[in-house]
């Protein structure tokens, strides 16, 4: 858990697990998340294939994007 919060992974190799352990605490900033929001719009789909027909909760609810 990072401060309160579970983080999902999906490494596939050893490499890539410390990559991404390394980044585990990594905060965004609210410029940093607006410019993202420029690019895509909370509560976008950007590749609807990656879902599988499943509904993710951040994408339901665009309120979810910025949890605080």
């Amino acid at each position: 858990m990072t401060g309160g919060r579970a983080v999902l992974i999906g490494p596939r190799t050893p490499e890539q697990l410390n990559d991404l352990l390394t980044s585990a605490d990594v905060v965004l900033d609210a410029p940093i998340l607006d410019r993202i929001d420029e690019i895509a719009e909370p509560g976008s789909d950007i590749n609807p294939a990656d879902n599988f027909d499943a509904v993710i909760p951040a994408l339901a609810d665009k309120h979810l994007r910025r949890r605080r």
